[in-house]
Parts: C-alpha cells; sequence; structure tokens
C-alpha cells in the first residue's frame, strides 16, 4: 500500500511538470536563477528522495565546457535536502542559460540555470565624486582669486591700474565739493583719510541685473551642458540598442548619480542667502560656496554617468566615445563657471567711496543766504561719514549769532488766582 501511494505521488508531480532525477528523486523546480559571490557563482535546488535508499549525487550540465562541482554527494532516503551546485566558466557574454541534471542519468528533464543577475559596479560613483571635488574645488579657487584681486586692484596706488584708483576717485570727489563750500557759509571740511575697501567674503554683490536670481539665472546656465548629454547616455532605447540588453544595474548607478546630484543643487539654492546680513542680499562668500556646490553636482553626475557607460559597452570606439564626451563637457561646465563667476565677483565689488550727486547742479543751488546755509548743511549731512566732526565748529554752525535773532515780545503770563481756603 505504501508502494503505492508514492507511486501516485510521483505522478502527480510527473503531471505537474517539476523535473525528476530519477525514480525516487524529484526536484521542486523548474528554473533556477545562479547567485554570484566574491567571484564564485553558484545554483540551490531543493531534492526530495521519497525511496528507501540513499541517492547519489552526480550532476551533469549542458554544454560540458563548463564544470560543475556539487557540495551534496549523497542524499538520505526520504528526505528532503539543498543541493548546492558551483559552476564555473558556464556563464558568458553570449551564454546566460545552461542545462543542469542533478543525477546525471537524464532520466529526467533537467533543470535550466539562469546567469547571476549582474552585480551594480559603483566604482563610477568614486570616480565622479573625485572628479566632482575636483572641479568644484578649481572653480572655488577662481572664485577667491577674482575677490582677491578685485580687492588688491581697489587698493592700488594711482597709475598702476587701467582706471583710476579710490584715492584719486577720493580726492576727485574732496575737490568738487570743496570748490562748492568755498561759496558756502562754512567752509572748513575735514576729510577723513581713506581707508582699505569693504569687500570681504560678506560683503553683498552688487551689478546684478534686475530680476537675477541663482536658481534660474546661474544654476541653469552652469548645468546647460549636462542637460543634453545626461539624458542621451542614459536613454533605456539607447543602451538597449547597443548592448542587447537593458543594464539594469548600471542604470541603477546612474540613477543614484541623478538623484544626489539633484539633491545637492537643491542645497546650493539655499547655500547662496546664508551669507550676509539679509537673505535678500548675494554675497560674494556665498556665490562661491554655491557655485562650487552646482560644479560638484553637474561633474559628478556626468562623470558617474560617463564612466558607468564606458564600463557596459564592448566597443573600443564607443568607449572612447563616451570619454570624449565626458570630458567635452566637464570642461564646459568649469569654463563657463570660471568666465562667470570671475566675472560677477570682480564687478559686483560695491565700493563705498563719496559720489557727486549727478543733480548736484540744481541741489547745491542757493541764492538767499538761508538757501546757502542749508545747502552747506546738506551737504555736510550728505558726506558726514567721511568727514572728520569739530564739535565747536558744528556748534558754532548751527547756533546762529544774537544779530540773527528777530526780537518777539511775548504777552505778560496770566496771574494765577490764589485759592481760597
Amino acid at each position: 500500500m505504501i508502494r503505492g501511494i508514492v507511486a501516485l505521488g510521483f505522478a502527480a508531480l510527473v503531471l505537474t511538470g517539476m523535473p525528476v532525477a530519477s525514480a525516487d528523486v524529484v526536484v521542486d523546480t523548474k528554473d533556477v536563477t545562479a547567485t554570484s559571490e566574491d567571484g564564485t557563482v553558484s545554483a540551490k535546488f531543493t531534492v526530495i528522495n521519497t525511496g528507501r535508499k540513499a541517492v547519489d549525487v552526480t550532476p551533469t550540465v549542458e554544454p560540458t565546457a563548463c564544470s560543475i562541482t556539487p557540495t551534496t554527494s549523497r542524499l538520505g532516503p526520504r528526505s528532503s535536502s539543498v543541493v548546492k551546485v558551483t559552476l564555473t566558466d558556464c556563464f558568458t557574454d553570449t551564454r546566460s542559460l545552461v542545462k543542469v541534471d542533478l543525477d546525471g542519468s537524464g532520466a529526467a528533464a533537467p533543470v535550466s540555470v539562469s546567469a547571476p543577475d549582474k552585480e551594480s559596479d559603483w566604482a563610477p560613483l568614486g570616480w565622479g565624486l573625485f572628479a566632482g571635488l575636483l572641479l568644484a574645488g578649481t572653480v572655488g579657487l577662481r572664485g577667491w582669486t577674482e575677490h582677491r584681486d578685485a580687492q588688491e586692484e581697489a587698493t592700488a596706488p594711482p597709475g598702476t591700474g587701467t582706471g583710476p584708483s579710490r584715492g584719486q576717485k577720493y580726492l576727485a570727489v574732496q575737490a568738487i565739493v570743496g570748490e562748492r563750500m568755498q561759496a558756502l557759509p562754512d567752509t572748513a571740511l575735514e576729510w577723513k583719510d581713506l581707508g582699505p575697501p569693504a569687500y570681504g567674503l560678506d560683503a553683498p554683490i552688487g551689478n546684478l541685473e534686475a530680476g537675477w536670481s541663482f536658481k534660474d539665472s546661474w544654476v541653469s546656465n552652469v548645468t546647460v551642458a549636462s542637460t543634453a548629454f545626461i539624458p542621451l547616455l542614459t536613454s533605456t532605447e539607447a543602451l538597449t540598442a547597443v548592448l542587447g540588453e537593458e543594464p539594469s544595474a548600471a542604470l541603477a548607478v546612474m540613477t543614484v548619480a541623478g538623484l544626489a546630484s539633484a539633491a545637492l543643487i537643491g542645497v546650493a539654492n539655499t547655500v547662496v542667502k546664508l551669507f550676509g546680513a539679509s537673505v535678500s542680499e548675494v554675497t560674494v562668500g556665498g556665490l562661491i560656496l554655491s557655485t562650487a556646490i552646482v560644479v560638484f553636482a553637474a561633474g559628478f553626475q556626468v562623470v558617474t554617468v560617463g564612466v558607468s557607460v564606458a564600463g557596459v559597452v564592448d566597443s573600443t570606439a564607443l568607449v572612447l566615445g563616451a570619454a570624449a564626451m565626458t570630458a567635452v563637457v566637464a570642461l564646459a561646465l568649469v569654463a563657463y563657471a570660471f568666465r562667470s563667476l570671475g566675472q560677477t565677483v570682480r564687478t559686483g565689488f560695491a565700493d563705498d567711496l563719496p559720489e557727486v550727486p549727478a543733480t548736484a547742479l540744481s541741489d547745491w543751488a542757493a541764492t538767499e543766504p538761508w538757501e546757502a546755509r542749508v545747502v552747506a548743511a546738506g551737504i555736510r549731512a550728505r558726506y558726514a561719514k567721511w568727514l572728520v566732526l569739530d564739535l565747536q565748529r558744528h556748534i558754532a554752525f548751527a547756533v546762529p549769532g544774537e544779530d540773527e535773532w528777530t526780537a518777539v515780545s511775548l504777552p505778560p503770563a496770566p496771574e494765577r488766582r490764589r485759592s481760597l481756603l
């Protein structure tokens, strides 16, 4: 009776399509996907021995060019075991499926073993990180040197620059103001010595166009070279057409690089506002640091994608093409950041030198003595920051003389009525 039950069970397994290795051995699956760990490719099978006797495991593999080594050599009677086999030289670029016969008898259909899923190669992220840091450091150094040169030019001695120095501009304003003050009361003006320009890393950048924004005017322009490069090389259809299959592992690495790049650019949009007295101002340090972050993010993504694509293609021409495109885009990023950042930092120097107003001829005009005094006071107030304050002269000027007072007869104060107590 027991033999009848076993026979019925075996017949049911055959009808369900499960392959068997012998009359008493059953494998619980038709298809297995191999795994790869530290370069060793292996596959596991759950095998049931329904017989009363032990069964030797002597697997064979088709094609015979590859070899198979089992970790289990014998199956106990009436037991279920996991048989692991090591496959050597079985899967190549042109072969992704092999047939395994676990007992080597050929009594049952062999099990199909597929090639292991390709592991993601994270090395391109390392190359992208290195390249991004290199590009960002280069651009940051460029911004710092432009800031330093702007300060040096502002404090250069007369005759050493292409235009008038700060000292010459300061003296020119003094001459114009002094010429006007000679015809006004209290003409003595004592000017302070000109100090160094206030153009530190926390100084606001001037001369920005109306409506300028870091996100719209800067990030979009810095990354314009990568907007066409990235979709081209990460196109699944294009890579599948070239490789014959979808490079899922490489695409996963590219996706990680894209997400990290987008997050960094978002951070850069915030960092540009973290320096300075107000979040509405764009400062020198904020612009340099934010630009370096954007260049790092774009360079990191571009180089990661380029190295990933070069690693999955076999054609030398395609590898060289991917490398050339990566280099061109990276150089375009740096070239634009170099030119734009340097120009913005240098021309954004907003010096605090005094200036003569364009409407000075009308604003400083005076025909009456009282108008002259008002104009003189207005000029003093305008240039008070650059003047040495003489308190005695200031008080003497502010208080009129006795001859300028107008006598006014005031009515006597009403006598207060005494209270009757």
